[in-house]
């Protein structure tokens, strides 16, 4: 099969198309649909929402009331209460016995990577409410060098 530039044929073209730019068929198939001064937005305009500059740019710069109250929320909202919870973790050797002991008694899943020097947990635990669960989130948290996932 051949693989040619594709063209544009005149008869498939709007019968305003005379007055497009000579590079028009290089514009999105829904470039009809822009506003009437788009020709005055910024490049990158198309992506942005309307009220882009109320809005972080991503979840990191949120501070870290505000990133627990957004996940405490998703929680409640996709789990039923009360529920088994599973967390997971990516440990080393240093950590993993810290990790171990505040889930004692808990059922866990532990898996070396390939080379040894990581090891995944999964850990479920019965919770029944979002307290419970954060309050795990906050006691993992101040373990240095582990991977909440």
């Amino acid at each position: 099969m051949d693989k040619k530039k594709s063209t544009t044929d005149k008869k498939s073209l709007p019968a305003n198309s005379e007055n497009l730019p000579a590079d028009s068929e290089n514009l999105p198939a829904d470039s009809e649909n822009l506003p009437a001064d788009s020709e005055n937005l910024p490049a990158d305009s198309e992506t942005l929402p309307a009220d882009s500059e109320t809005l972080p740019a991503d979840s990191e710069t949120l501070p870290a009331d505000n990133k627990n109250s957004t996940f405490e929320a998703t929680l409640a909202e996709f789990h039923e209460w009360p529920c088994c919870y599973d967390f997971k973790f990516i440990a080393t050797d240093d950590n993993l016995p810290e990790l171990l002991k505040i889930f004692d008694g808990h059922t866990l899943i532990k898996r070396p990577s390939r080379t040894g020097k990581y090891t995944s947990v999964t850990v479920s635990v019965p919770a029944n409410n979002v307290e419970e669960i954060m309050h795990y989130y906050k006691q993992t948290a101040d373990i240095k060098g582990l991977i909440n996932l």
